[in-house]
């Protein structure tokens, strides 16, 4: 839109400059060269203020550019940190603290299944009344070693 109305103004200068030698050297209108000459410094204040405009433009530019440049270098500062993390996490430690624990995993379930074998064979020996002679059979032991001890011969 700005190089629009830079082309119609360029334009507009160029017309002025073409017919203003014809419009002086008429005799009967006496007022063009005082309205050729506020034309040429409106046109003149119209480029100036174009080129203000386009100055503060690029420096409003620049300092938006210089404001990502510090973002981005912050915004890399936060990735380079983020790797060194990355980098230092003990994932592979934890992997192998893993793997021993599933291997005491599966142990432990081979030795469920040994001790669910122990409780069903105690359970059995109990329905069945060993439980009871093998409670008796100690007592039998120390009062046949007492009887022993106080009736052997000597």
């Amino acid at each position: 839109m700005t190089d629009d109305l830079s082309l119609r103004v360029g334009r507009l200068e160029d017309k002025f400059k073409l017919y203003e030698p014809i419009l002086t050297a008429m005799p009967r209108l006496a007022s063009i060269p005082t309205e050729l000459g506020l034309i040429n410094d409106d046109l003149r204040v119209l480029k100036d203020s174009k080129i203000e405009v386009r100055e503060r433009l690029m420096s409003l530019i620049k300092t938006q550019s210089q404001g990502y440049d510090a973002i981005v270098v912050k915004l890399e500062e936060k990735t380079q940190a983020l790797e060194k993390e990355v980098e230092d996490c003990p994932i592979k430690d934890a992997l192998i603290r893993l793997g021993v624990a599933e291997k005491e995993i599966a142990v432990i379930k081979l030795l469920n299944e040994r001790m669910v074998l122990v409780e069903k064979a105690l359970d059995s020996i109990k329905l069945k009344g060993w439980d009871l002679v093998y409670r008796i059979i100690p007592w039998i032991l120390a009062a046949m070693a007492t009887g022993w001890a106080l009736l052997r011969p000597k």
